[in-house]
């Protein structure tokens, strides 16, 4: 197999940071959570959830990883803002103003935390839309949007994941 290098911050803690705000579906949640540890990535899950963290069904979609993968639990947003990791935050929805393709990880400075954040597979993130403020919305590109609304919650975290990996990894490398 291939091994990748993970990115840290100079501390020597996860910069890549991945946000489930009130996930619903556990499928969702155990497979980012195994996607989280393959790069060395912290996951982050703000609560209600849809379901419990005990459940076999998250566990098994997590595989035998799902111990491992130590997720950081948050009451809310608020808590989440209050507690979570700071850094260069980027909001994932469909609605967003920037394209996945135009965000230069590499350029973020090696100090400053990745948080990428996703909303539920509901709604995404419109119960705290209100409370956005200035933050960056991002949107993944997507083809043949008269049929297709939208990709899967774990798929679209993936996607955003390996970017920000791949674009850092690369210019480590240079």
């Amino acid at each position: 197999p291939v091994y990748l290098e993970q990115v840290v911050s100079p501390d020597g803690t996860p910069r890549l940071h991945c946000v489930f705000f009130t996930p619903k579906i556990h499928w969702n949640t155990g497979n980012i959570g195994r996607t989280c540890l393959g790069f060395g990535a912290q996951l982050h899950l703000i609560e209600p959830l849809g379901f419990s963290l005990d459940e076999k069904q998250v566990r098994r979609a997590g595989l035998d990883y799902w111990d491992a993968v130590e997720p950081k639990l948050y009451d809310d947003w608020d808590d989440f803002l209050e507690r979570g990791p700071q850094g260069q935050r980027l909001l994932f929805t469909k609605y967003g103003d920037e394209s996945l393709l135009d965000i230069d990880f590499a350029a973020i400075p090696p100090e400053e935390d990745i948080v990428l954040v996703f909303g539920n597979e509901e709604c995404g993130l419109t119960d705290i839309k209100d409370r956005i403020g200035d933050e960056r919305k991002i949107g993944l590109p997507m083809l043949n949007t008269d049929i297709f609304r939208s990709f899967n919650l774990s798929t679209s975290a993936s996607i955003a994941l390996w970017e920000a990996y791949s674009q850092i990894s690369r210019a480590s490398r240079t």
